[in-house]
């Protein structure tokens, strides 16, 4: 379930676009293709941000936004309407758009190496398996109601790990091969 920059959700369909019917800068736009429905929904601040993911969720759409030369990204949420959407953070990380996946209303993405997790309130949690260092997460999949990925934490070397969408219920899933070494 990687995102994409065009989504068709709950009868409209929704995309990224720049400087266009007169809107200066990036916006997430929502239309039914008629160009009197055809409105941006959030703009950002400033040039430079790129669309990078869309994904749906059970409430929301999750868009993801980098900054094209800068470690730099902001995540906005929408229901649709102008008054329930907004930017969920900011963040100084780089996603990777072929990692993100949904489950309910929670999002897991891997960004700049590590686990961010969001349920589209303001803040996203990321996951600090490695302080300081860098875990390396890769592998992310959603399944059976949770999110999968494998992960390397510095003392079990790289394993497999388990999140039910927050930050209390991410974990090591079991210890294959004990010890620091892959």
């Amino acid at each position: 379930n990687s995102g994409t920059q065009y989504l068709a959700w709950r009868g409209h369909y929704y995309f990224h676009g720049s400087n266009f019917q007169g809107v200066t800068g990036s916006a997430l736009w929502q239309t039914d293709l008629s160009a009197s429905s055809t409105q941006p929904l959030v703009t950002l601040p400033t040039m430079g941000y790129t669309p990078r993911a869309m994904v749906p969720t059970d409430s929301a759409i999750v868009s993801f936004w980098g900054f094209y030369y800068l470690d730099r990204l902001i995540v906005v949420r929408s229901d649709g309407t102008q008054s329930g959407t907004w930017r969920v953070d900011s963040l100084g990380v780089k996603v990777d758009s072929t990692q993100i996946q949904v489950i309910g209303n929670k999002v897991a993405f891997v960004a700049s190496g590590a686990l961010h997790l969001t349920d589209g309130n303001p803040g996203v949690h990321s996951i600090d398996l490695w302080p300081g260092g860098n875990e390396d997460v890769r592998d992310l999949v959603a399944f059976d109601g949770k999110f999968w990925f494998s992960a390397n934490d510095s003392v079990h070397g790289r394993e497999l790990w388990v999140s039910n969408g927050t930050v209390a219920g991410t974990h090591l899933y079991e210890d294959y091969n004990p010890g620091p070494a892959d």
